[in-house]
């Protein structure tokens, strides 16, 4: 039997931090610069926290966006929120089985909006 893994991930980056990481890149506003979770990190100094942690804040900021802005596809919340691609997918995904939001297929993007409460 496998041992359970930790999995630590680092976070902690200020959104001004990565957008002024961004606005310093050529194309800043149409695409994520080369390494942008790196340069974020290292602007920043940010620390290790549990992946659980992490996804629990990845999760509250999609469904801050979610309450502010409305139905938005998955595209649009990787370019607004200050999270690495692969996190903000996961805090989809954790959102979707909680039942918090769904995910509809719309072309080559994911529709990612709230669920109407009972």
């Amino acid at each position: 039997m496998m041992e359970p893994m930790q999995i630590d991930v680092e976070v902690g980056t200020p959104q001004d931090d990565a957008a002024e990481l961004r606005a310093a890149q050529p194309d800043a506003g149409t695409q994520h610069p080369i390494d942008p979770d790196e340069q974020i990190r290292a602007a920043s100094g940010a620390s290790r926290m549990p992946l659980i942690t992490a996804l629990g804040l990845v999760a509250g900021d999609v469904l801050l966006h979610l309450e502010r802005s409305g139905a938005t596809t998955l595209r649009l919340l990787v370019r607004e929120l200050k999270w690495p691609v692969q996190m903000i997918m996961m805090g989809v995904g954790a959102l979707i089985r909680e039942g918090l939001v769904r995910g509809v297929a719309q072309d080559v993007d994911v529709l990612v909006e709230p669920m109407e409460r009972a």
